[in-house]
């Protein structure tokens, strides 16, 4: 990557019309994976391997097969992977709008996951509609089912860390109604085992914290819900861009400075702010920016009493941010203004990863309190008295 060494560094598409193979891999359609399991397709492919439409040659059931590589760190993450899966074995699939896992096997070296078959991803649901959005009427249910999902996953203390449309699947889209689950818990993790400056999710998806390095739990998962709302009704991402530093701007430049505390606690904030005093330079700068992006001036409120933020201008985009295992310098205080900037070029290491008490920051209230209202409206949601047993 050119930036953040993220943990999942490749994501796979379940494509309606696949068209690639895997010859890395030895598996083509035929190809007999454990014991029983035929392959009949390519569903889609990533830095872990590839995902696979099999037949169960047992009972002759359909199911869709992720296939990890052998390679050492892919086979640690195929196991925590597995580990969040059975957490999730408690949760009724269907009820809470989560993929069906049916356990693993392997394939030599291979640790092969076997899930329920599903029909298209959201992503490609909305490409189908050339990317126009989708009328409101499908809007609500989906997201009102994502909330679920959501909901269900903090329950049990589990965050899913890469929430997008890409992740989330349609069942069956020729049903009146349209029915999502939630899939790829390939970098999900338990909230008591967060590490904050670890980079996890997807560019233009991942919340601020994230990408500031700043203690975090199940409200960034909040935040994605909020940009799929969008990309739902408008069929684009809400924040494009290449790298962190383009997303940090466009958030800024649509939402207004980022919160004090959120600043303070990041590992990676010097990669992006820098403290500048000159006043007059940031409101000139600020006015040519919006000039130039053909945004009311109105749109953006510097609070004079305060800390404001500004995207700075051409100064370019950072090169790769540090590792989880490093940490910036203490920021100098100051009573001066912050512009987004280049990462200084400073680093030192980060107490033993220390984990720091995470706390929520304004631009997640909004969709915290949205998906609050929907879990009000759950009736009776308790947990099954029993783990689901759910056989290889």
């Amino acid at each position: 990557m050119d930036h953040k060494s993220y943990r999942k560094q490749t994501h796979y598409t379940m494509s309606a019309n696949p068209s690639f193979g895997s010859d890395e891999l030895g598996i083509s359609k035929g190809t007999i994976l454990g014991d029983h399991h035929m392959v009949e397709a390519f569903l889609g492919e990533g830095s872990f391997g590839v995902v696979t439409k099999c037949r169960d040659t047992k009972n002759n059931k359909t199911v869709a097969i992720k296939v990890n590589k052998s390679d050492p760190e892919i086979l640690l993450q195929a196991k925590l992977e597995i580990f969040i899966l059975e957490q999730l074995r408690r949760l009724d699939p269907d009820r809470c709008n989560i993929v069906e896992w049916n356990g693993y096997f392997l394939d030599g070296e291979r640790i092969c996951l076997n899930f329920e078959l599903l029909d298209q991803s959201l992503s490609d649901y909305i490409g189908d509609r050339n990317n126009q959005g989708l009328p409101m009427r499908e809007i609500r249910p989906i997201l009102h089912q994502l909330a679920n999902a959501l909901f269900h996953l903090g329950s049990v203390g589990i965050v899913h860390a890469d929430l997008k449309p890409v992740n989330i699947m349609v069942v069956n889209r020729s049903e009146s109604q349209v029915r999502v689950k939630l899939i790829d818990f390939g970098i999900a993790c338990n909230t008591s085992a967060v590490i904050p400056g670890d980079c996890v999710g997807t560019i233009g998806y991942c919340a601020p914290e994230i990408m500031l390095g700043t203690p975090y739990d199940e409200a960034i998962d909040m935040w994605s819900l909020g940009l799929v709302a969008v990309e739902l009704a408008t069929g684009v991402p809400l924040y494009p861009g290449e790298d962190d530093y383009d997303v940090l701007k466009f958030i800024i430049e649509t939402q207004g400075q980022l919160p004090d505390h959120l600043l303070e606690s990041g590992l990676y904030t010097d990669s992006y702010f820098i403290e500048d005093n000159h006043n007059e330079h940031v409101e000139t700068d600020i006015k040519r920016r919006c000039t130039h992006n053909h945004t009311p001036q109105g749109e953006l409120h510097p609070d004079p009493g305060g800390v404001t933020l500004f995207p700075a201008v051409g100064r370019g985009r950072p090169p790769r941010l540090r590792s989880s295992r490093e940490a910036p310098h203490s920021r100098p205080q100051s009573d001066g203004q912050l512009l987004l900037a280049p990462p200084l070029q400073q680093a030192a290491e980060n107490g033993g990863g220390r984990r720091l008490q995470t706390s929520l920051h304004p631009l997640i209230v909004v969709l915290m309190h949205m998906c609050s209202k929907v879990q009000k409206t759950q009736e009776g949601m308790e947990l099954p008295a029993k783990e689901q047993q759910v056989s290889a």
